[in-house]
């Protein structure tokens, strides 16, 4: 998979291994900075939108008032990422 193709989906385990990145231009050697730093960007916007899930989620849960008991066992996320 090349990284400019599907940065509007959303990223499974996958897809991120599959992740393949053009060789730096001409003069330098490594990976084209600009391909990592969007992968980068993606995956941070991806994280950001499962904790919010998770986080809204949990809320819901809390809401409809789990038994105690389970509540207990079931570590609470922290705040919602902005």
């Amino acid at each position: 998979m090349s990284v400019a193709a599907r940065v509007d989906e959303r990223l499974t385990p996958d897809r991120v291994q599959s992740v393949s990145f053009p060789q730096a231009r001409l003069g330098r050697r490594g990976l084209d900075e600009d391909h990592v730093r969007a992968f980068c960007a993606h995956v941070e916007r991806e994280l950001v939108t499962l904790l919010n899930e998770k986080a809204a989620l949990w809320e819901e849960a809390s809401r409809t008032r789990l038994p105690a008991d389970l509540q207990r066992r079931v570590p609470q996320p922290s705040a919602r990422l902005p």
